[in-house]
């Protein structure tokens, strides 16, 4: 479990494709972090929560990506020396300041747009339209591993549109301050929002 607050940067030092035939993994070395960690640990990479395969701690961590994980988020996108955010499994005692995070993502958005100002930054993504009742105003939602909440929302015919505020402190912190129009984010639900879909779905099935 995480909260979607970033605790490191880090940069890919290395990445190893693997295939075994019918299908495709990598492995990620990161560097640059700013946190200890050790064999086994589960860390959220853009949100997507991995284990620590190998580690030289402070100096590096290893993960496995498999190819279910490489089909649904934007980590088969990443190239040497792209930067990437990191969070290490929240301690259940501790504040949670973020939202819960379960570090399985739903889905991969599109950036359409970033509108800049002296004081923050609009972002503007683009999701799929079957994803629209997990969408909810002023409602959480985990881009890139990063807790953020949905400012506006727009309804078009085969996909959702929505607007997100991003404070200096964000972009200080964590590779959001990278995006472009085009780039391709991971994205993360609410964790409640999707139970309560989840059971509403079978309670009209049942009647």
């Amino acid at each position: 479990m995480f909260t979607g607050l970033v605790e490191s940067v880090g940069s890919i030092s290395s990445l190893e494709k693997k295939s075994d035939g019918s299908s495709q993994s990598i492995e990620l070395t990161i560097t640059n972090f700013n946190f200890k960690s050790q064999l086994g640990d589960s860390v959220a990479l853009n949100g997507c929560c991995l284990t620590v395969s190998e580690t030289s701690c402070p100096k590096s961590l290893k993960f496995f990506v498999s190819s279910e994980t490489l089909a649904r988020t934007n980590l088969g996108l990443l190239h040497k020396n792209s930067v990437i955010n990191l969070e290490r499994a929240m301690i259940m005692s501790q504040r949670l300041d973020g939202h819960l995070v379960s570090g399985h993502i739903d889905s991969i958005a599109e950036v359409l747009n970033i509108l800049k100002s002296k004081t923050s930054w609009e972002l503007i993504l683009r999701l799929p339209h079957e994803h629209r009742k997990l969408i909810v105003y002023k409602g959480s939602i985990c881009i890139n591993g990063v807790s953020l909440t949905i400012n506006t929302i727009k309804d078009h015919h085969d996909s959702v549109e929505i607007s997100i505020c991003l404070i200096p402190t964000t972009l200080d912190k964590t590779n959001l301050a990278h995006l472009t129009s085009g780039s391709i984010v991971n994205v993360e639900y609410d964790m409640v929002g999707k139970y309560i879909r989840r059971h509403l779905e079978l309670s009209n099935q049942a009647n």
